[in-house]
Formats: structure tokens, sequence, C-alpha cells
């Protein structure tokens, strides 16, 4: 028992003496790997440290750089044009619709029931002016069978005074009978001028009240096309093709009228819209012309509108783009675009390092009397296999570039 107690110690001592053994390897290779690792960032650092490039002066074409996004200036925004609740949807965001594509359907039940009474109350002004029409042509032709009955009359009254006028003069017919006949006939003419003068009071009159029965006739059949507008505007379709965007909606919600419900954006003619900096306003002028780069190329604008309000240090320059059938092109895509000013500068230029896309980033140190001293200068790419520096140097000046990644200080001692 004893043996074996022994035996199971030295085995524990065993194994815990190849831990320690795996431990220290393993820490060596760190500290080999660590010691090779700084000696090659060392001797990279010294590589770039005693490679200076010369600053030279070139003519390089002005341009104004500036990121934005693909717009469309042709919006149709749709607001509910009658109160109620959401019945049907027929739209989704994003969705492109065309003209007379149906978007959504609202339930009004007062308004129903509004417009069904409306069009009874003009059903009974329809019906009621119908009779009053009908009733003023009886009235005219009673006065009109009056008026022929007195003309009638009076024609017979007047045959009767020619005849007994003869008869009067021969004895035959006494003198006051012929006054009588005479009496008899004025009076027949005198009735006669009042039936003529009653039928024209009547006919000025009935022009009057047919004026005023089609008037409100009028206003009845305008009232029922008022409803029947306004149910028809519970269906609503779509006025201009595009595409639907800031849905505000959903099946079965209430709405009130003037609610913002929709956008219908039109995507077949396409806007850039950029900002640039605010000191490259005066750089830029309308008709300028533009590219626009695009992960899959390029496509060329024309500058059509400057807005001169400064907001964020920034200005908002739109630009027209003049291929519209490019399918690289989406509405609201990310866009960087450079604006030709059509004036050339004088820029301070080096080479492009053979190197130069293996580091993200680069310091920019300035040569003065044996000391690299870091600087703020930013390199951009220019159009001739160079870099720009932007703030410029002098020609002839030399400079180090140094990756990010490998300059810890702001000087170096050569």
């Amino acid at each position: 028992m004893q043996k074996y107690i022994q035996t199971t110690k030295n085995s524990g001592w065993h194994q815990h003496q190849k831990l320690i053994m795996v431990a220290l390897a393993l820490a060596a290779l760190c500290i080999i790997a660590f010691y090779q690792y700084t000696v090659t960032e060392s001797h990279q650092l010294k590589t770039h440290l005693n490679r200076s490039l010369t600053v030279t002066k070139i003519q390089q074409q002005d341009a104004v750089k500036g990121f934005g996004k693909v717009i469309s200036l042709n919006k149709q925004f749709i607001a509910a044009s009658e109160s109620g609740r959401v019945n049907t949807l027929h739209v989704r965001q994003g969705q492109r619709v065309e003209v007379g594509s149906p978007l959504y359907r609202i339930d009004n039940r007062l308004l129903e029931r509004e417009a069904q009474q409306a069009t009874f109350s003009s059903q009974d002004i329809i019906s009621d002016v119908a009779m009053k029409k009908a009733d003023l042509k009886m009235q005219r032709y009673r006065f009109q069978a009056a008026l022929l009955k007195a003309q009638s009359h009076a024609k017979g009254q007047q045959l009767e005074l020619a005849a007994n006028k003869q008869l009067s003069e021969y004895g035959i017919v006494s003198k006051v009978k012929f006054e009588q006949i005479k009496l008899a006939t004025g009076q027949a003419l005198r009735e006669v001028d009042d039936a003529q003068a009653q039928l024209t009071l009547f006919n000025e009159s009935v022009e009057e009240q047919i004026a005023a029965l089609n008037l409100r006739l009028t206003a009845a059949e305008q009232k029922q096309q008022y409803y029947a507008d306004r149910l028809a505007s519970l269906n609503v379709i779509a006025e201009k093709s595009g595409v639907i965007e800031s849905l505000n909606m959903t099946l079965g919600q209430s709405i009130t009228i003037g609610d913002t419900l929709m956008e219908i954006v039109d995507n077949s003619v396409l806007h850039a819209e950029i900002q640039i900096p605010q000191y490259s306003l005066n750089r830029v002028a309308l008709n300028n012309t533009a590219t626009i780069k695009l992960p899959t190329g390029s496509v060329t604008a024309t500058v059509d509108f400057i807005d001169p309000i400064v907001r964020d240090g920034a200005s908002v320059v739109r630009l027209a783009i003049a291929d519209q059938n490019s399918n690289a092109l989406n509405l609201h895509q990310s866009i960087e675009a450079e604006i030709n000013t059509n004036q050339a500068q004088q820029v301070a230029s080096i080479s492009l390092p053979a190197d130069f896309q293996q580091y993200e980033t680069w310091l920019v140190y300035h040569l003065e009397n044996g000391r690299l001293i870091r600087t703020d200068i930013r390199l951009s790419l220019g159009s001739q296999d160079n870099l720009v520096l932007t703030p410029s140097l002098a020609e002839g000046e030399q400079v180090v570039l140094l990756p990010s990644a490998l300059a810890t200080k702001n000087q170096y001692l050569l």
C-alpha cells in the first residue's frame, strides 16, 4: 500500500514537470515571435525612413468632390381625402405602381349613409320639379285657351257689328240695338286684350319659376354628384407611376382626413444631390460637368442647382444625370461625385510609392535639417499615378511617407 502511494506521488510530480516545460516552451515561442515581429517592423520602418520623395509642381484640373445620394424631384404626396378605416391595402413599401393602379380603399359608413340620404332627397326634388313644371304647362294651356276663346268671341262680335251697321243705315235695326252691339263688340275686344296681357304676364312669371326650379334641380344634382365624388375618393388609385415610399398606413387603421399616408416617387428621371465644403462653393457654377463614381463605373452629369445657403459647413449641389437608362443607378443610392470646375490649378505632387496600396493610411513627414517632422498634410490620388499634397509645399522640398501603423513618433532623427 505504501509503495502504491509513493508511485502515485512520483507520477503526479512528473506530470507537473511536463506542464512546466510546455509552458516554458510556449513562452519561448512567443518571445521569439515578438522579437521577429519587432525586428521586421523595425526593418520596414527603417526602409520607409530612408525613402524620401521630392515635391514637384504640376498643373491639375480643378475639381470639387462631394458625397450624397440619388434622388427624384418628382413626387406625389397622397393624403387621406376622407376619414374612415382602411378596408383594403393593395401596396407595400418599395413597390412600383403604374398610373391607375389601385392603392387602398377607405370604409366610411357615415359618408355612405349621407350619400344615400342625398340620393333620396335629390329624387324627391327631381319629382317635385317635374310635377311643378307640368302644372305650369297646364296653366299656360288654360291661359292660351282663354285668349283663343276671347279672340273668337270678339271676331263674332265684329262680324255682327259690321252686318248691323248696314241694317241700321237702312232703318231695319234700331240705332239703340246697334249701339248695344257696338258696346258688346268693344267689350269683346277689351277681353281679348285682357287675356293677352294675362298670358304675357304668366309667360314672364313662368320663365322665372322655371329658372328657379332648374336652379333647385341643379343644386340637387350637384349635391348628389358631390357625394358620388366623395364615395369615389374612398377608392384611391395612382395618378402617376413610381415607387411607394413613406407608407404610413396599415390594414384596419383609422385615418383622419388630411393625414399623409404615402408618397409615389417617380424614379424614371433621377438626380444626384451632393454636399460640398463651403469653401469650394465659389468654384462651382451652373452647367459644370460632373462625374458620378459608382462601384460598376461612372456616369456623367451636369450641375443644375446650387444652394447658396450653408448648413453645418457644407452646401448642397444638385446634378442632372445624363444617362437615365443606366442600370447602375438606384433611388437613394449613396454616391461620390467630382465636379469639373473648368479651371486648372498648380498643386504639389509626389510620385506614387509602389507599396501605397498595402497600407490603409499614411502620414506625411517633412524633412527639415535632418529631422522628419510629422505634418497634417492630406494625400489624394492624382490623375497621373501621383499623389497630391494638401495643403501644398514648395517645389523641391523633401517628404517621407510612413504607414500609420508603423509611425509612432512625431519626429525622427535621420
